[in-house]
């Protein structure tokens, strides 16, 4: 299992980009059953992260489970990539064999914080 941040990820590709290793640094990702891309939507993914993270659920697609996060709903998608066309690419391959949980209601943080000091337990 892999877990990182849709950030980090396309950090990650991008420095790859740079000495020519982005097919090795997928593969070593791929190795993984289980990848989980948290916070998709929080940072611009830019052309060449747009096409990475495009890549990975490409290859990734009925090989290895996927788990991503986002705060953003699917017709929000189109905005987070280069072109419109990647991001329906991308939800057709995860949307295919997904369970998708959709969570709705107030942040567990905040909601946590907000709670009287004798029905929380700061650790």
């Amino acid at each position: 299992m892999i877990f990182t941040t849709v950030h980090d990820l396309v950090d990650r590709l991008y420095k790859a980009l740079a000495d020519d290793t982005v097919s090795q640094t997928l593969s070593r990702i791929l190795r993984h059953d289980l990848i989980i891309l948290d916070e998709l939507g929080f940072v611009d993914l830019g052309d060449a992260g747009s096409d990475h993270l495009f890549q990975l659920v490409a290859k990734a697609y009925e090989q290895r489970s996927l788990i991503v996060t986002s705060n953003l709903d699917f017709s929000d998608w189109g905005d987070l990539f280069d072109k419109p066309a990647t991001a329906a690419a991308v939800l057709d391959r995860l949307l295919h064999h997904a369970h998708v949980i959709s969570l709705k209601g107030d942040s567990y943080r905040i909601r946590h914080r907000l709670a009287p000091p004798s029905r929380r337990s700061d650790s």
